[in-house]
Protein backbone atom coordinates (compact mmCIF):
# COMPACT_ATOMS: atom_id res chain seq x y z
CA UNK A 1 0.00 0.00 0.00
CA UNK A 2 1.10 3.66 -0.57
CA UNK A 3 3.59 4.91 2.42
CA UNK A 4 0.88 7.51 2.77
CA UNK A 5 -1.62 5.37 4.36
CA UNK A 6 -0.56 4.94 8.07
CA UNK A 7 -0.98 9.04 7.44
CA UNK A 8 -3.87 9.24 6.40
CA UNK A 9 -5.36 6.48 8.98
CA UNK A 10 -4.49 8.78 11.42
CA UNK A 11 -5.94 11.92 9.75
CA UNK A 12 -9.46 9.82 9.63
CA UNK A 13 -9.55 9.30 12.97
CA UNK A 14 -8.20 12.79 14.05
CA UNK A 15 -11.87 15.04 14.55
CA UNK A 16 -9.25 18.25 14.92
CA UNK A 17 -7.87 17.89 11.56
CA UNK A 18 -11.32 17.55 9.80
CA UNK A 19 -12.55 20.66 11.35
CA UNK A 20 -9.56 22.62 9.85
CA UNK A 21 -11.63 25.60 8.06
CA UNK A 22 -9.17 24.66 4.94
CA UNK A 23 -10.40 20.59 5.24
CA UNK A 24 -14.28 21.99 6.21
CA UNK A 25 -14.05 24.82 3.08
CA UNK A 26 -12.71 21.82 0.63
CA UNK A 27 -14.70 18.54 1.46
CA UNK A 28 -17.83 17.98 1.99
CA UNK A 29 -19.97 16.08 5.10
CA UNK A 30 -19.61 12.49 3.31
CA UNK A 31 -16.03 12.89 1.72
CA UNK A 32 -14.44 11.59 5.42
CA UNK A 33 -17.14 8.57 5.52
CA UNK A 34 -16.74 7.70 1.92
CA UNK A 35 -12.73 7.97 2.12
CA UNK A 36 -12.84 5.36 4.85
CA UNK A 37 -15.13 3.30 3.27
CA UNK A 38 -12.92 3.43 0.01
CA UNK A 39 -9.63 2.51 2.06
CA UNK A 40 -11.67 -0.33 3.49
CA UNK A 41 -11.67 -1.96 0.26
CA UNK A 42 -7.83 -1.74 -0.05
CA UNK A 43 -7.25 -5.54 0.85
CA UNK A 44 -9.68 -6.84 -1.11
CA UNK A 45 -8.10 -4.96 -3.84
CA UNK A 46 -4.94 -6.08 -3.44
CA UNK A 47 -6.11 -9.73 -3.06
CA UNK A 48 -8.08 -9.48 -6.55
CA UNK A 49 -5.04 -8.15 -7.89
CA UNK A 50 -3.12 -11.34 -7.07
CA UNK A 51 -5.67 -13.06 -9.34
CA UNK A 52 -5.36 -10.54 -12.48
CA UNK A 53 -3.29 -11.13 -15.59
CA UNK A 54 0.22 -8.90 -15.08
CA UNK A 55 2.51 -6.77 -17.35
CA UNK A 56 5.34 -5.04 -17.17
CA UNK A 57 3.77 -1.46 -16.66
CA UNK A 58 5.65 2.11 -16.02
CA UNK A 59 4.13 2.03 -12.85
CA UNK A 60 4.04 5.87 -12.48
CA UNK A 61 2.76 6.71 -16.04
CA UNK A 62 1.84 10.55 -15.25
CA UNK A 63 2.09 12.83 -17.91
CA UNK A 64 5.80 14.47 -16.81
CA UNK A 65 7.01 11.41 -17.25
CA UNK A 66 6.29 10.61 -21.06
CA UNK A 67 8.05 12.61 -23.15
CA UNK A 68 7.53 13.37 -27.23
CA UNK A 69 11.06 14.44 -29.08
CA UNK A 70 10.72 17.44 -31.09
CA UNK A 71 11.91 15.66 -33.97
CA UNK A 72 9.82 12.62 -33.60
CA UNK A 73 6.10 13.69 -32.20
CA UNK A 74 4.22 10.63 -32.95
CA UNK A 75 6.57 9.13 -30.07
CA UNK A 76 6.70 9.01 -26.23
CA UNK A 77 9.41 8.52 -24.24
CA UNK A 78 8.79 7.20 -21.03
CA UNK A 79 11.23 8.49 -18.31
CA UNK A 80 11.30 7.88 -14.27
CA UNK A 81 11.35 3.96 -14.30
CA UNK A 82 11.89 3.46 -10.40
CA UNK A 83 8.43 2.01 -9.65
CA UNK A 84 8.61 -0.42 -12.58
CA UNK A 85 7.52 -3.82 -11.13
CA UNK A 86 4.74 -6.29 -12.59
CA UNK A 87 1.26 -4.96 -11.87
CA UNK A 88 -2.38 -5.62 -12.40
CA UNK A 89 -3.11 -4.76 -16.43
CA UNK A 90 -4.91 -1.17 -16.37
CA UNK A 91 -2.84 -0.17 -13.17
CA UNK A 92 -0.85 2.51 -15.40
CA UNK A 93 -4.26 4.04 -16.16
CA UNK A 94 -4.19 5.90 -12.26
CA UNK A 95 -1.69 7.88 -12.47
CA UNK A 96 -2.43 8.48 -16.23
CA UNK A 97 -5.68 9.60 -15.92
CA UNK A 98 -4.69 11.44 -12.32
CA UNK A 99 -1.16 12.64 -12.27
CA UNK A 100 -1.63 15.98 -13.94
CA UNK A 101 -4.83 17.33 -11.43
CA UNK A 102 -3.00 16.05 -8.47
CA UNK A 103 0.25 18.48 -9.76
CA UNK A 104 -2.29 21.08 -9.43
CA UNK A 105 -2.67 21.27 -13.60
CA UNK A 106 -5.46 19.37 -15.52
CA UNK A 107 -9.16 19.41 -15.01
CA UNK A 108 -11.48 17.30 -13.06
CA UNK A 109 -14.36 17.90 -14.75
CA UNK A 110 -13.21 16.21 -17.72
CA UNK A 111 -11.74 12.94 -16.18
CA UNK A 112 -14.77 11.22 -16.65
CA UNK A 113 -14.15 11.31 -20.62
CA UNK A 114 -10.27 10.87 -20.09
CA UNK A 115 -11.36 7.12 -18.39
CA UNK A 116 -13.52 6.75 -21.18
CA UNK A 117 -10.52 7.27 -23.91
CA UNK A 118 -7.50 6.20 -21.86
CA UNK A 119 -9.30 2.77 -20.97
CA UNK A 120 -10.76 2.65 -24.98
CA UNK A 121 -6.82 3.14 -25.69
CA UNK A 122 -5.37 0.62 -23.54
CA UNK A 123 -7.62 -2.00 -24.14
CA UNK A 124 -7.15 -1.55 -28.39
CA UNK A 125 -3.49 -1.19 -27.73
CA UNK A 126 -3.03 -4.56 -26.01
CA UNK A 127 -5.36 -6.53 -28.83
CA UNK A 128 -2.82 -4.38 -31.29
CA UNK A 129 -0.24 -6.20 -29.47
CA UNK A 130 -2.15 -9.60 -29.16
CA UNK A 131 -3.61 -9.83 -25.98
CA UNK A 132 -7.54 -9.71 -25.64
CA UNK A 133 -8.65 -8.21 -22.49
CA UNK A 134 -12.07 -7.43 -21.40
CA UNK A 135 -12.19 -3.91 -20.45
CA UNK A 136 -13.49 -4.87 -16.85
CA UNK A 137 -10.44 -6.75 -16.02
CA UNK A 138 -8.45 -3.25 -17.08
CA UNK A 139 -11.10 -1.62 -15.02
CA UNK A 140 -10.16 -3.81 -12.09
CA UNK A 141 -6.43 -2.84 -12.46
CA UNK A 142 -7.58 0.75 -12.36
CA UNK A 143 -9.27 1.02 -9.15
CA UNK A 144 -6.30 -1.30 -7.27
CA UNK A 145 -3.96 1.98 -8.45
CA UNK A 146 -6.19 4.43 -7.41
CA UNK A 147 -7.10 2.88 -4.07
CA UNK A 148 -3.43 2.13 -3.11
CA UNK A 149 -2.02 5.11 -4.85
CA UNK A 150 -4.49 8.24 -4.87
CA UNK A 151 -7.08 8.11 -2.71
CA UNK A 152 -3.62 8.01 0.15
CA UNK A 153 -2.75 11.38 -1.12
CA UNK A 154 -6.38 12.86 -2.02
CA UNK A 155 -5.54 15.55 0.87
CA UNK A 156 -2.53 17.12 1.00
CA UNK A 157 -2.72 17.27 4.56
CA UNK A 158 0.43 19.61 5.19
CA UNK A 159 -1.24 22.32 3.56
CA UNK A 160 -4.25 22.42 5.52
CA UNK A 161 -2.71 24.18 8.57
CA UNK A 162 -3.33 27.88 9.15
CA UNK A 163 -4.15 30.34 6.50
CA UNK A 164 -3.72 30.10 2.93
CA UNK A 165 -4.02 32.08 -0.22
CA UNK A 166 -6.05 31.37 -3.16
CA UNK A 167 -3.87 29.59 -4.91
CA UNK A 168 -3.55 27.38 -2.08
CA UNK A 169 -7.46 27.04 -1.67
CA UNK A 170 -7.91 26.20 -5.49
CA UNK A 171 -5.74 23.39 -5.35
CA UNK A 172 -7.17 21.67 -2.09
CA UNK A 173 -10.56 21.70 -3.78
CA UNK A 174 -9.23 20.00 -7.03
CA UNK A 175 -7.02 17.48 -4.89
CA UNK A 176 -10.54 17.21 -3.17
CA UNK A 177 -12.22 16.91 -6.60
CA UNK A 178 -10.07 14.53 -7.58
CA UNK A 179 -9.81 12.11 -4.43
CA UNK A 180 -14.28 12.20 -4.83
CA UNK A 181 -13.37 11.08 -8.48
CA UNK A 182 -10.75 8.19 -7.10
CA UNK A 183 -13.20 7.21 -4.64
CA UNK A 184 -16.76 7.03 -6.45
CA UNK A 185 -14.95 4.48 -8.66
CA UNK A 186 -13.63 2.32 -6.05
CA UNK A 187 -16.96 2.10 -4.21
CA UNK A 188 -19.10 1.75 -7.22
CA UNK A 189 -16.26 -1.17 -8.30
Amino acid sequence: MDSRAPVLAGALADDALWRRPLVAAALDGAFRADLSRALDRIPGLLAESETLPTALPHGDAAPVNLLRPRDEPDTFVAIDWAFGCQLPLGFDLGQLLCGEVEQGRGDVDGLPGLLDAVETAYVAGLADEGLDTDRDVVRRGLLVALATRNLPGAVPWELTEGDADDETRAFLARRAALGRFAMDLVLAG
